[in-house]
Order: structure tokens, then C-alpha cells, then sequence
């Protein structure tokens, strides 16, 4: 539920209403599992995640501006934090991220958080 300050009302009909409340809700917290369809920039905002993840990147890190960035005048970085991470394992032929350490990963922040 989404948190706020709600009013309730009761009555006899829509037009009879008899009684209001107004409370202060606290939003719910929603865990939603990591996967590999989880994005890179998901993960790096989790502080076990981003720590393993962080050390998988410098290993397959390229130049610190891409010719992406450069010839086509975009943030390759910033677009790289919405590819999902199992994309990125599969591309870099499981080079940066073996899957095996990938899942592992997973499994570690998913049992972190109760998921």
C-alpha cells in the first residue's frame, strides 16, 4: 500500500456518511527478488550486490569513455545501468560474470533481504 495521510469514512450510503477518520499510513516495503532480468543499476544500489558486482566490472572494464559515448554523444554508462545483468554475463561470453558467481550473487542479497 502506498503510504500517506488517507480519510475513511462510514455512513449509511455515499450520501449519508456518519463518521470520518484520517490516519497516516506507512507504506509497505515491496522486496522484489533480484534475477538476472534484475538491472545492473538495481543491483548496484544494493550494498552486497554492489560490492561483488563492482569487483565483476573492473574485470571486464574497458576504456573509461566508449566510442559509443564519444560518436554517438550518449552516457554508455548510464545506459549500461538499465541492461539487465544476465544480459551482460551472456554478451561478455560469461567472461566478467561467470554464471556460477552470478547466481551465487543472487542467492546472497535475495537471502539478505528475506527473499
Amino acid at each position: 500500500m502506498e503510504g500517506g495521510r488517507y480519510t475513511f469514512h462510514a455512513g449509511a450510503s455515499s450520501r449519508d456518511l456518519r463518521l470520518s477518520k484520517e490516519t497516516e499510513v506507512e507504506a509497505d516495503t515491496v522486496r522484489r527478488p533480484f534475477t538476472e532480468n534484475s538491472t545492473i543499476g538495481e543491483l548496484l544500489a544494493h550494498p552486497v550486490a554492489a560490492r561483488v558486482l563492482a569487483a565483476a566490472v573492473h574485470r571486464g572494464a574497458g576504456p573509461a569513455q566508449s566510442t559509443a559515448s564519444k560518436e554517438l554523444g550518449i552516457d554508455a554508462k548510464k545506459s549500461g545501468l538499465r541492461i539487465p545483468v544476465g544480459r551482460v554475463r551472456s554478451l561478455s561470453g560469461g567472461a566478467s560474470l561467470p554464471k556460477t558467481e552470478l547466481t551465487r550473487l543472487l542467492e546472497a542479497v535475495n537471502a539478505e533481504w528475506g527473499n
